[in-house]
């Protein structure tokens, strides 16, 4: 499986998104790997998840994560509404794709 409708979508509404993948087991597909048990899937999926934990705090802590100017600037040329029009409640709702400048049009 993959992320790409979940990425292409994101990119579409101008948010940034990334993924973080962690891998279980690969018996399923490697020719020369034993096959493993339930159990050794639990465990790496229980150390997956603590890293995981431990990913999220410290990129929680970062106050410098950049995001592609392309993709948070996209919906500028997206929007062909004049959100001078628009009610506060539909600029609202929509304050999360929205650039700050615009939902205050």
């Amino acid at each position: 499986m993959t992320n790409q409708p979940e990425a292409k979508l994101s990119m579409e509404a101008g948010i940034c998104y990334s993924s973080v993948a962690m891998v279980t087991d690969f018996d399923c597909w490697h020719p020369d790997h034993d096959n493993v048990t339930i159990e050794q899937i639990i465990k790496t999926l229980e150390n997956n998840s603590g890293k995981a934990n431990k990913l999220i705090s410290e990129l929680s802590k970062q106050n410098n994560i950049k995001c592609n100017d392309d993709i948070k600037n996209l919906s500028r040329n997206s929007i062909v509404t004049d959100l001078s029009k628009s009610n506060k409640v539909a600029k609202n709702r929509l304050k999360n794709i929205l650039s700050s400048n615009e939902s205050k049009r």
